[in-house]
């Protein structure tokens, strides 16, 4: 064998250190690095241009130099010392969109000894760091990020992306076999790689190494309340053997054997050993690594590069003991290498004489000996040459490495590319691997890869010259004129020929020859001889492959060399019906055949299309297996994998039908086929599996894989499919489940389509970032609405427009005063009327943030402040503008309210801005992931302001606090700054809600002044702040059922103002202790969340019984009587019993509870020895709604009974009348009916007719002892009860009852208080006469009518229904009909009911969940405050926590190919609230029922395909259609060809596209299907095919206008492939796609197709009509006949029987073939002109069209 003349350079430095002018001997470190785009590229290419495909990255101290691919170097420097440098990819931040494709993109990542990673990305985008200063070393991972190494614990922690935390890594334990388990401290990380999961480490402690299997789990997102681990664990797999390894390795690299397999390599230099693990995936779970074998080997150094075969398989280059540069492929020796350099002063022509003396000398020695002593390779320079003692080498990169002299010299060299390039040869080798042994087969694939490193031939002709000569007795391929050596005497050899083996039946009667020797071939004394059966088997297997390629159509190019080599081999072996085969396809009848012997068993070809035909088509099962190939029975190669998968869907076809068509399209999932495999299948072959596939495609199943939904071209499944499979953040999935219509576009815009789908969200459209810094001046906080599905939701008007209107709060309102007044009045008058009214406009704007925020929550879907920019609050304008003047503007005076005028606005604005902020901050996406904590520092203010207050609840309540750090935290609250303490405290509440960290909880309790120990100092914290505290605590500890907590929570209910830890300091301030302890009691709700009497671990607390004396009233209770011990226990008991009031004591101890006040003395606050009821009774009532929420426990319910008579009545308030009607139905959940006779049903017989005309009171009872207003007071409250609890009960639901019972109760309301009077009626002044109007004050009224408002809302929640916006406008312009005594509360009210009615856009609705209803009825408390710094009843901030309840439940349509949303009629089964199954009828974008009522989704109308998402088990499950829904908010839907979307056709008026093309031209054509398909194949199809008035023109639009009239567009290549089998002039066309086909390929096409249609098909509708297939077999045979072939006696099959040979006769070999005539041979054996029925008896697997023909033909025969 030639020497191979490798390339290298004459010395190797580093380029960066020419770059950075550095001398030689600096401390400096370099990688050298595979192009990261070379994985994309071939080995193909010129070696020339590998040299671009090598990065370096070089660092010395500070100075950093990157060379790319392309020779462009980069300088970078940095302030610290460099540890570390490498390129990562990043996991994207979670709910930033991933708008460039950063997912993909590569980061320059260096780290440095101050504890700074810097981060540079391709893109040019610039980050910077902080890691901790022990850092030592970054590596990167499989699946993006990076891991650190520290010198101190822990030692490993996880960097998904620079601007995210760091994250722990969860390590396993090794098993050390010795008793010690766990890692050492001295252990290190010695490799990591890009692409494995896997890392390598040594343990210098233990002296050994460890593998490691790296896992990443992703975060939960969707649930962001969940405590999350570590997502990167490291599992250990392996440990080397002995502890005797003293250094770790000095490298680790990664190769390939000859099966392909990888094997890891630990390079052990100072014990010349070289580990060698086989690693691979577990059979039973993937995801698991093991290693399989391991193994050494003796080397001085070792690498692994590209050099034998294509990428990515790399080989493995090594120095062995001996100092020997060897080349292995696994563990076979493939070559030695050599290293010559120039030697000084010697004369250069002298050494390349002598060189070229060497390579004749090796090509001499190779001709002797080819698989003797392995070759020797040069590894050479161009200069003058010398041999050289190698030492290591370094840096195996792509097809070169660094060779290291013992002088410390390097050299970098490139080794020869001896894999080849040809596809023939790659899959013909693979094909001997698996019919040959490893051992032979490595022997043949080393010489033949030795001969095409430098031969100038084509690789083919190589390999077919190289087995054809092994067959005949020559080791090699004779040289020039060399002749073979000759074998035994000529005598022999004459016996032994093709000749003697061909001919020897001819001369049998004349002479004696013996038998052709068919015994095995034999060895030559210098190297092997393949045997003859290896041969057959060789012939065999490259057979199975031609078959296998003339069943792709992408291969069809390959089928005809390939034929003709094995037709050669089959004459060299003798076998006559492999060279008549093959003399059929090839169309080539004129070359010798083979004759028969009778004592010789002949290999039979084997046909796939006769095998498919016998088995499909005429249920000749056992006739077709001997049609099979041989290694289709068994486990076949991988090179024929594609016609096993055809057998075997062609089986399923035939064994079960038309119901086998589900199950075919599964198992072509599992054998990963799809459209584009559909589409190399040769198209008579495909219509089978095509018509299986459309059978599926009307109402396939719901639990199929997305590929199966994209195979079936129900795209919009496959893309339910892949958001409901878990990728929900990953539309990439979705783009490979589409269909292989997208194949047609260029790059550029399968790219741009790749963006538009994973952009795409709801509402999400493109703006710059200047352009909302443009219009951040004119934020008024709502500019998000009036874009993207808000405006979708509502599309027939301007209902959004309005609300936004109403809400806003940031623009000057104008001012009307009544004409009359400005004329009669002066300037003064005139200014007070105006300063009047801009305070009645002032107490209504203030209140708007907090609707706005529930009209505005998550619509900032842009995140365009997510990292750069700061989030905008809208300004709160208090002034007003004069419209009569112009618009002029008067602002509001304050210096009327007396004092300073600064901080009277700071008093007066603090909770409004408070509220504000929270507006703003709750438009952000919590959906979408969790801010950073880096941008939440950034949007902090020099100094704390109210709206940032606010801003940080907003974040808490979408739980983004959870990124803050316990220091972030303490920031906040050392400033003092009341409201920002109070926002951190609930934010941090919501965020940590049920989480029960012990850390967020310390800092609860800090600010809880009663549970400070004894001599802890006084801290000066606000009730408001103690409120916070308790509450948040609450919600940290919501529905844990702790013990500890609730009897803390149960005894701050009772606490009065004077009791404190502490003498002389109160424990609250007595102006607030109502909303302390109504927060006291939502804690205590919270924690026993739903658990009712089931909460057994606080039994011994009688949290009940405690709690109904706080409602009913009486003395005072130890403390120490519920300390939980035996003694308290049966104490308190006693003490109950005593203590709570029967029904003969409710007089005297409630009457003793309403006196019981507290008074001030000397500044300490005094409380008598009474339950005060005003303070404790709303608190214990909503604790014990929300302990016993749903239980329906009627026991306890009945403690909640309005009172029925005038005695009772005295002594309860009218609004707790309110509460208590709430809690009863908040625990008998299942009573609530939407009906007004359960509103009535709640109403005691005396108070029925109390506001009617004439009361009428029951007998018994006398006139003058009945307080009027008492009763009409008690009626109202009871009906806002009512309805307030019919809107919890159903929150969200849209119910239409419910709808028209709150809309009458909210229309009474009204009409009331038009009549009421303005003030309370004077106590007495009210008779039973009074009209009714006059029984009731306005302030009462409202109170009542807000309640009403409030339940409508919720109910209509996120609905957006057009006649509850008018009842709620009509309400919201009191103030412009005059209404001038309405409070803050009240307008608060009302903007919450607007805000609710359009949440989120209309987005959002409310949900029924225990921790919802909770939320709700803690941010809904009927009671709300009389202006904007009342807190007395209710804190403020707890007015956002229906956030908490707040669900997005909008699914908008989207177009599955077009990837924009429409709109599309659905509908929506669900269970209603009485169990039946109910339905209603939408079009999305819509809003979907709570998950745990849903039964079914349906997407109907005749533009769109239909389907069904029904509910499973669990509906909101991850995995179901139905869940990804939920999760994602989207349908994808497909519509039909032939019609229009609703957006640009509403009405349908449109013609269908099939009428309009059958009347169109060629003109007209093209612009109807691009205004129609969507498909781009579709359009260029029309483009392209359909143009001009020519027959073939004519027939494509024929052909174009029947596919989309009948949905099958997958049929258009079908139908031009079968009509461009002919040209013009009639003849059959050879070619297809430019590639030369054999003919017999295309006529078995089309005759398979058809007698599919006739036999197997059935009556249904036709994918590719039979008539149009009958018409081209008809001209076939037409064909056959005006060429003579069947002419009876004369014709060309006549002349073939009798043996002649023809030529000149095209298509006479596919004519055999396709028409499945049999051999000369076996035709012989009948009669002559014997008849049809003789025929059939000799030739009984003959096929009876066939002996029909032969009949026909050989009638004329003599």
């Amino acid at each position: 064998m030639n020497a191979h003349v490798l390339r290298a350079s004459k010395t190797f430095s580093p380029r960066g250190r020419s770059v950075l002018g550095l001398p030689n001997d600096v401390e400096e470190s370099y990688a050298l690095l595979e192009d990261r785009g070379s994985a994309q590229s071939t080995a193909s290419g010129a070696a020339e241009q590998w040299n671009e495909r090598e990065e370096e990255i070089y660092w010395s101290n500070k100075q950093l130099v990157w060379t790319s691919a392309r020779g462009v170097s980069t300088r970078f420097s940095f302030e610290g010392k460099i540890l570390d440098v490498c390129w990562s990819r990043f996991r994207p931040l979670p709910g930033v969109q991933d708008s460039r494709g950063k997912r993909h993109e590569w980061w320059l990542c260096t780290l440095c000894a101050d504890g700074t990673l810097y981060a540079y990305s391709e893109g040019g985008e610039e980050l910077e760091v902080v890691v901790p200063m022990n850092s030592l070393r970054v590596w990167t991972m499989p699946f993006g990020g990076l891991l650190l190494q520290r010198k101190d614990a822990p030692f490993l922690e996880y960097l998904p992306h620079p601007l995210d935390e760091l994250e722990s890594v969860q390590v396993g334990v090794l098993d050390m076999h010795d008793g010690q388990t766990g890692a050492s401290r001295a252990a290190s990380i010695v490799w990591c790689d890009a692409t494995f999961p896997l890392m390598v480490s040594f343990d210098q402690g233990q002296k050994q190494h460890h593998l490691w299997q790296i896992t990443y789990t992703m975060p939960d997102i969707l649930h962001p309340g969940k405590v999350h681990g570590p997502t990167l664990h490291l599992q250990p797999i392996w440990s080397s053997p002995t502890r005797s390894d003293a250094f770790p390795a000095v490298d680790v690299f990664l190769c390939e054997n000859l099966e392909k397999e990888t094997i890891l390599c630990l390079m052990l230099e100072e014990r010349e050993t070289l580990y060698m693990l086989h690693v691979g995936n577990s059979e039973i779970n993937p995801q698991n690594w093991h290693v399989l074998s391991t193994g050494q080997m003796r080397a001085k150094s070792a690498t692994s590069l590209y050099s034998s075969r294509q990428q990515p398989l790399r080989d493995l280059l090594v120095i062995d003991q001996l100092g020997n540069l060897c080349l292995y492929i696994g563990d076979r020796l493939l070559c030695t290498c050599r290293l010559n350099v120039n030697i000084p002063g010697e004369n250069c022509q002298e050494a390349n004489n002598r060189h070229l003396q060497e390579m004749e000398d090796s090509s001499g020695n190779s001709e002797e000996g080819v698989l003797g002593e392995s070759p020797q390779y040069n590894v050479m320079q161009d200069d003058c040459l010398t041999k050289v003692e190698l030492l290591r080498i370094e840096d195996g990169v792509g097809y070169k490495a660094t060779l290291v002299d013992k002088g410390g010299t390097r050299y970098r060299c490139e080794f020869t590319r001896f894999a080849t390039n040809s596809p023939l040869c790659s899959m013909s080798l693979e094909m001997l691997f698996a019919v040959l042994t490893r051992d032979k087969y490595f022997d043949f694939w080393k010489n033949f890869v030795g001969r095409i490193a430098h031969s100038t031939h084509k690789h083919w002709e190589i390999f077919c010259a190289l087995v054809v000569h092994w067959l005949q007795g020559t080791e090699t391929p004779p040289k020039g004129n060399h002749a073979a050596k000759p074998v035994g005497s000529p005598w022999d050899r004459l016996l032994a020929s093709d000749f003697h083996r061909a001919h020897v039946g001819l001369y049998k009667h004349i002479l004696p020859l013996p038998p052709p020797k068919v015994q095995e071939d034999y060895h030559s004394s210098q190297g092997m001889i393949l045997f003859a059966s290896e041969g057959r088997s060789i012939l065999e297997g490259l057979h199975a492959l031609y078959e296998d390629w003339k069943m792709d159509m992408l291969q069809w190019d390959l089928c005809k060399p390939i034929a003709k080599f094995c037709q050669r081999l089959a004459l060299l072996l003798a076998e006559a019906e492999y060279v008549e085969y093959y003399a059929r396809d090839l169309d080539d009848c004129t070359l010798p055949r083979c004759r028969r012997l009778r004592d010789r068993n002949y290999l039979f070809p084997a046909d796939l299309h006769k095998a498919l035909m016998l088995m499909f088509c005429r249920g000749g099962e056992d006739a077709a297996l001997k049609h099979i190939p041989p290694l289709l029975h068994a486990t076949p190669p991988a090179c024929i994998h594609w016609s096993r998968d055809i057998l075997f869907f062609f089986d399923i076809l035939h064994r079960e039908g038309a119901g086998g068509h589900e199950r075919l399209l599964v198992e072509m999932i599992n054998r990963k086929w799809g459209l584009a495999e559909l589409e190399r299948l040769p198209p008579g072959i495909a219509i089978p599996l095509h018509e299986a596939v459309r059978y599926c495609r009307a109402s396939p199943p719901s639990d199929r894989p997305a590929a199966a939904y994209a195979l079936a071209c129900r795209e919009d499944l496959a893309a339910m499919a892949s958001l409901a499979s878990g990728e929900w953040n990953s539309f990439e999935a979705i783009l490979h489940a589409l269909p292989s219509s997208l194949s047609f576009l260029s790059a550029n815009s399968q790219e741009h389509c790749a963006k538009v789908l994973k952009d795409f969200s709801l509402g999400s459209e493109s703006e710059t970032v200047q352009t909302r810094a443009d219009k951040k001046q004119h934020d008024n906080g709502t500019e998000d609405l009036l874009r993207g599905v808000f405006l979708r939701r509502f599309p027939s008007d301007i209902r959004l427009m309005e609300v936004c209107k109403l809400l806003t709060s940031a623009d000057p309102r104008p001012i009307a005063l009544k004409e009359n007044h400005l004329s009669a009045s002066g300037d003064p008058e005139i200014v007070a009327a105006q300063q009047t009214k801009l305070w009645t406009m002032a107490s209504r704007t203030t209140s708007l943030p907090i609707g706005r925020g529930a009209l505005t929550l998550a619509t900032c879907r842009n995140r365009h402040f997510d990292l750069g920019g700061t989030l905008p609050v809208p300004e709160l304008c208090l002034s007003g503008t004069l419209p009569h003047q112009r618009g002029a503007i008067v602002a509001l005076d304050f210096s009327s309210m007396g004092g300073s005028t600064s901080e009277l606005v700071q008093q007066y604005l603090a909770w409004p801005e408070f509220h504000n902020g929270v507006a703003a901050g709750l438009r952000l996406c919590s959906h979408s992931g969790r801010l950073t904590r880096s941008w939440i520092e950034y949007n902090r203010p020099k100094t704390e302001t109210s709206s940032h207050a606010g801003l940080m609840l907003a974040l808490g309540l979408q739980g983004h606090l959870r990124s803050l750090t316990t220091s972030d935290i303490f920031l906040y609250l050392s400033m003092e700054h009341e409201l920002t303490t109070i926002g951190m405290l609930v934010g941090l509440g919501a965020a940590h809600r049920g989480t029960m960290d012990e850390h967020i909880s310390k800092v609860f309790f800090l600010h809880v002044p009663s549970q400070h120990p004894t001599g802890y100092p006084e801290l000066e914290l606000s009730s408001h702040v103690q409120a916070a505290a308790i509450l948040s605590a609450g919600l940290l500890y919501e529905g844990s059922c702790q013990r500890l907590v609730s009897g803390i929570f149960l005894e701050e209910i009772g606490r009065k103002a004077s009791e404190s830890s502490e003498p002389m300091r109160p424990a609250v301030s007595g102006g607030s202790q109502e909303s302390y302890a109504l927060a006291a009691g939502f804690a205590l709700g919270l924690v026993l969340l739903g658990k009712g009497r089931a909460a057994h671990n606080v039994a011994d607390l009688h949290i009940e019984d405690r709690l109904l004396h706080f409602i009913n009233g009486g003395a005072d209770i130890p403390a120490w009587l519920n300390d939980g011990s035996e003694q308290g226990s049966r104490a308190g008991q006693k003490a109950f019993k005593e203590v709570l009031p029967d029904e003969s004591k409710a007089a005297s101890t409630a009457g003793s509870a309403t006196g019981a006040t507290a008074v001030q003395a000397n500044g300490l606050v005094m409380d008598g020895g009474l339950v005060n009821t005003h303070v404790t009774a709303p608190a214990s009532m909503m604790a014990l709604a929300l302990i016993f929420l749903k239980t329906n426990d009627k026991a306890m319910a009945a403690q909640f009974q309005v009172p029925s008579t005038l005695f009772s009545m005295d002594y309860v308030r009218p609004d707790f009348v309110l509460l208590r009607v709430l809690t009863r139905s908040l625990i008998m959940w299942d009573g609530v009916h939407p009906a007004m006779s359960w509103v009535d049903a709640q109403m005691p017989p005396l108070l029925e007719h109390v506001l009617d005309d004439e009361i009428k009171l029951p007998e018994g009872i006398e006139h003058h002892t009945v307080d009027v207003e008492q009763l009409a007071l008690m009626h109202i409250n009871i009906r806002a009860g009512a309805a307030l609890s019919i809107g919890i009960r159903f929150a969200g639901t849209s119910d239409k009852s419910a709808y028209s019972v709150l809309n009458e109760l909210v229309i009474q309301m009204s009409q009331l208080r038009k009549s009421a009077a303005a003030v309370a009626p004077l106590p007495g002044s009210v008779n039973l006469s009074s009209p009714p109007g006059e029984r009731l004050d306005k302030a009462s009224i409202e109170a009542c009518l807000d309640a009403c408002a409030l339940g409508l809302a919720l109910v209509m929640a996120g609905t957006g229904d057009l006649s509850t916006l008018q009842i709620l406008r009509q309400l919201y312009r009191r103030l412009e009909a005059g209404a001038s005594n309405l409070v803050y509360g009240s307008h608060m009210a009302l903007s919450m009911a607007i805000g609710f009615l359009f949440m989120g856009g209309g987005t959002h609705t409310f949900g029924t969940s225990n921790q919802a209803i909770a939320a709700l009825l803690i941010s809904l408390f009927p009671v709300f405050p009389q202006d904007t710094t009342d807190n007395r009843c209710h804190l403020q901030a707890l007015r956002h926590l229906y956030v908490l309840a707040a669900e997005q439940r909008c699914v908008e349509a989207v177009d599955v190919d077009t990837q924009q949303p429409v709109f599309v009629p659905v509908e929506i089964g669900y269970k209603s609230w009485d169990g039946n199954v109910a339905c209603r009828k939408e079009v999305a974008p819509f809003l979907l029922p709570e998950h745990n009522t849903i039964s079914y989704v349906k997407v109907c109308g005749p533009r769109y395909w239909e389907q069904a998402l029904v509910a499973g088990a669990s509906p909101s499950v991850p995995g179901t259609l139905l869940g990804a829904l939920y999760r994602h908010g989207k349908v994808f839907v497909k519509r039909r060809v032939e019609v229009l979307p609703y957006s640009v056709d509403p009405e349908g008026s449109g013609s269908k596209l099939s009428t309009m093309l059958e009347k169109s031209n060629s003109e007209d054509t093209l612009e109807l299907v691009r205004l129609f398909a969507t498909d781009p194949s579709v359009c260029t199809f029309a483009e392209e095919l359909c143009k001009g008035d020519g027959v073939v023109p004519q027939f494509h639009r024929r052909v174009l206008h029947e596919c989309i009239c009948e949905e099958k567009l997958s049929a258009l290549s079908l139908y031009v492939f079968f009509f461009s089998m002919f040209r013009p002039d009639g003849g059959l066309a050879y070619s297809y796609r430019h590639m030369q086909v054999p003919a017999a390929t295309l006529l078995w096409s089309l005759r398979f197709a058809l007698a599919y249609y006739d036999r197997c098909h059935g009556h249904g509708p036709q994918l590719v009509h039979s008539s149009f297939l009958r018409s081209l077999w008809q001209h076939v045979e037409g064909t056959f006949l005006h060429r003579g072939f069947e002419t009876p006696g004369v014709g060309a099959l006549a002349r073939y029987i009798d043996g002649e040979a023809l030529s000149d006769m095209p298509l006479f070999g596919a004519y055999l073939q396709v028409c499945e005539i049999p051999n000369a041979s076996q035709v012989h054996m009948c009669p002559r002109g014997a008849p049809l029925l003789s025929l059939a008896a000799h030739l009984p697997h003959v096929d009876g069209e066939a002996l029909v023909r032969l009949a026909r033909a050989t009638s004329g025969v003599g």
